[in-house]
């Protein structure tokens, strides 16, 4: 029988699909209330390869989209396993690979885990965005970031809704009035 992941601390998780501020409105929210602030992302990146890949796209490309799956549950257990409380931003899809939701599921069951909370925008606005400014964003289907965003919506938000204990309409926020409620959020289920 596996050992059971070592938890610790309290961390603010935000989920979502690429493009809706995960990580914009997720450090704002740290910084605010003086938390150390987590992007799963370079987490993931930096326990994948350490400094042999610059972006996501980098380390997607060289492991493949299982290993850095991988990759990013294993990075998900380390942080969740830091003692100091903290937001933590997921990668767009980490809700969505079942091992990774397995971790999350776990933390939220030890009280480590405060939400998740789900950046929710519609399809149509995180590909607005995601035309803006893709970044180093890999594409999940060979098309545009912007392009595949409403598939990769038709196939995650339901995952997002069933595990989220939040929901915060983000579409016609400033990346500012996010940070203000996850802020509130943070001290509703927190009880700080």
């Amino acid at each position: 029988m596996a050992k059971p992941p070592e938890f610790a601390g309290r961390h603010l998780v935000l989920m979502g699909l690429r493009a809706s501020g995960k990580t914009s409105a997720g450090e704002l929210a740290a910084e605010r209330l003086g938390l150390r602030f987590t992007d799963l992302d370079d987490l993931t990146i930096s326990d994948l390869g350490g400094s042999s890949y610059k972006t996501v796209g980098d380390a997607w490309e060289a492991v493949g989209e299982r290993g850095f799956r991988a990759g990013e549950t294993d990075a998900l257990q380390h942080a969740l396993a830091v003692r100091r409380h903290g937001v933590l931003a997921l990668g767009g899809g980490t809700a969505a690979f079942p091992e990774a939701r397995r971790v999350l599921t776990q933390g939220i069951e030890a009280g480590v885990v405060l939400g998740p909370v789900y950046l929710h925008a519609p399809p149509a606005a995180l590909a607005e965005r995601l035309r803006r400014e893709v970044g180093d964003r890999p594409s999940i289907t060979g098309e545009h970031p912007a392009d595949e965003i409403a598939g990769l919506y038709d196939q995650r938000d339901a995952v997002y809704r069933a595990l989220a204990d939040r929901i915060v309409e983000v579409e016609h926020l400033t990346t500012d009035r996010v940070a203000d409620r996850l802020v509130e959020l943070w001290h509703e289920l927190s009880g700080d």
